[in-house]
């Protein structure tokens, strides 16, 4: 560059000379011409030198500091915290230690940043679901709410915000003074307007958001579960009083949930009961089966927090492993087969997905396989040695697995056929850095080493594009 600069330079001084050499003789007003022409091309040569210094100089910041060229590789140092899509939308934390820039930048499908929300590493986002995400502090305390667009729409910090779900909140405020003692609960939209309260004189309340725009209420002082329906904006009460110790979270799963198990007497034959409750707060309730063996009993000591209830189907086990499922609306149970009820350790692993049940099982050899069931314990695969699993989604099945010594990602249809497998560098990758497919994209964190696949095993991207901020 510098040896262009002096051609030019010279050239420069040639053209002055000669002009300068036939214009002796010129009157004031060609020697007036002759210096605006020569400031001219000096300044067009000059212009035009710094025009194309900046242009490399861009290039060589383009490659060498790409905070400022806008294009990082995925694994790239400055980046941790890679989140999980959700409406299209996946997080990562962004971490500058010469500028102490911390950013929280959303990603879309591409690696391409859509935009971004300053904060340090203290305030971390839950995944989009319904078009906003909720950013929490790290002791749990809710702070804020941001949409797809990037737009903080309700700021919550320093109020009681006991649950959240789906850009919605529930708030707690104490009213007290000579005359007043009594707590309201107020429901807030996305945006920070009140949908709807309810005022109680104690505020031994729990509270949670239980998927289906549900928040459930279930009050200690009177025992009573109510459910807030969010999308009518209606407030529903149950009638359940639940037993000390009884199952108080609950999770519905399209429409319905499993809500307790009671133990039965003699009107019952000693059969204890499943009861389910739907958002409507309607009730259901069957008998759970019960068989009499030589060691003792099968199904009279159940556990309700073993109770996984989706997709019309509810999977429930015994405290001695006995499991059964139950077809809600057919009112029919299927038992598994002792063979394989024995093979169950008493802190097993078990998904629940379009209608398949995906578990841990014991190997004659004391090691952890991974089977899968239909509803009616069919075998659907057989055992696949595993050191840990993520349930089906999108027809999807996760599987940590060993071949030849080396651990690698093994990735299953709902036929039991591989689709595609991926190398595991760290034997001991966790819950936190796999997990199973959000929006038919799967994310593995490996030592650093970030990917994200589609359902055919395409890595999406493998850099972050940052442009969209400049």
């Amino acid at each position: 560059m510098k040896r262009k600069l002096n051609i030019r330079a010279i050239l420069v001084f040639i053209i002055i000379l000669l002009i300068a050499c036939d214009g002796e003789n010129d009157n004031s007003i060609e020697e007036e011409y002759t210096q605006d022409f020569q400031d001219e091309v000096i300044q067009s040569v000059e212009d035009e030198a710094i025009s194309e210094v900046d242009e490399i100089e861009a290039i060589a910041t383009y490659e060498e500091y790409p905070e400022q060229g806008y294009i990082y590789d995925i694994n790239d140092t400055s980046f941790s915290e890679w989140g999980s899509f959700g409406d299209g939308l996946a997080w990562v934390y962004y971490h500058n230690s010469a500028t102490e820039i911390d950013k929280w930048i959303a990603l879309d499908k591409y690696g391409i940043a859509q935009f971004y929300i300053e904060g340090e590493r203290t305030t971390r986002p839950e995944r989009f679901d319904n078009g906003y995400t909720h950013f929490l502090r790290e002791n749990g305390s809710h702070y804020k709410i941001v949409d797809t667009e990037g737009n903080i729409t309700h700021y919550t910090a320093g109020r009681n915000v006991l649950a959240h779900g789906q850009g919605y909140t529930v708030i707690l405020e104490h009213v007290s003074g000579f005359d007043d003692n009594y707590y309201i609960y107020t429901v807030y939209d996305p945006y920070g307007s009140e949908v709807d309260s309810a005022q109680w004189e104690e505020d031994r309340i729990n509270i949670e958001f239980g998927g289906e725009r549900i928040f459930n209420f279930m009050n200690f002082m009177t025992g009573t579960l109510w459910l807030f329906n969010i999308e009518n904006v209606e407030w529903i009460n149950t009638g359940f009083v639940p037993y000390f110790g009884e199952k108080q979270a609950i999770d519905f799963y399209e429409d319905w949930t499993v809500l307790a198990v009671r133990t039965g007497g003699a009107e019952t034959n000693w059969h204890s009961t499943l009861k389910l409750i739907n958002i409507n707060g309607e009730n259901q309730q069957t008998l759970l089966p019960r068989e009499e063996t030589n060691g003792g009993v099968n199904g009279g000591n159940w556990s309700i927090d073993s109770a996984i209830l989706a997709d019309g189907i509810v999977v429930i086990s015994d405290l001695n492993g006995w499991l059964v499922t139950y077809d809600i609306q057919a009112d029919t149970f299927y038992i598994i087969d002792d063979e394989w009820s024995e093979r169950f350790d008493r802190d097993y692993d078990l998904t629940l997905n379009n209608e398949l049940i995906t578990a841990h099982v014991r190997g004659d050899d004391r090691l952890t396989y991974v089977v899968v069931f239909d509803k009616e314990w069919n075998v659907i695969t057989e055992p696949i040695l595993s050191s840990g699993f993520w349930g089906f989604s999108y027809e999807r099945l996760v599987v940590r697995t060993m071949r030849n010594d080396n651990y690698l990602g093994l990735v299953l249809n709902e036929e039991g056929q591989e689709v595609f497998t991926f190398d595991i560098q760290n034997q001991n990758i966790g819950w936190n850095n796999m997990t199973s497919y959000f929006e038919e994209i799967l994310r593995v964190i490996d030592d650093y080493n970030v990917r994200y696949y589609d359902l055919e095993g395409n890595v999406l991207f493998t850099e972050i594009d940052i442009s969209n901020f400049n």
